[in-house]
């Protein structure tokens, strides 16, 4: 199975779409699950006090998933975001296992 985040479809350039189209059809090939999820759709598997915006996300994220507070205070601590992609990987897994 793939889970992948994208961005939301008026987002996307040409370019993206055509790289996502193959990618899709190369899993579907070799018979692998492929999921896309925008953002919105990853916050909206948290309560709404958890989709304000990316940091809210992440503490929801924790309240699942304890283990992530490292990961948590890396991230505030950064000047570049690197570990919110953890946390939005760890989201789309999460919400492809609920959408079989």
């Amino acid at each position: 199975m793939v889970a992948l985040k994208i961005s939301e479809t008026e987002k996307q350039n040409q370019s993206f779409r055509e790289i996502l189209t193959d990618i899709e059809q190369l899993l579907f090939l070799h018979h692998i699950p492929c999921y896309s999820f925008t953002l919105p759709q990853l916050k909206s598997q948290l309560p709404i006090e958890y989709q304000k915006n990316k940091a809210a996300f992440m503490e929801g994220m924790m309240t699942l998933y304890p283990e992530l507070h490292i990961e948590f205070q890396k991230e505030r601590t950064n000047h570049n975001s690197y570990y919110i992609k953890i946390f939005e990987a760890i989201a789309a897994a999460r919400l492809s296992l609920t959408t079989k």
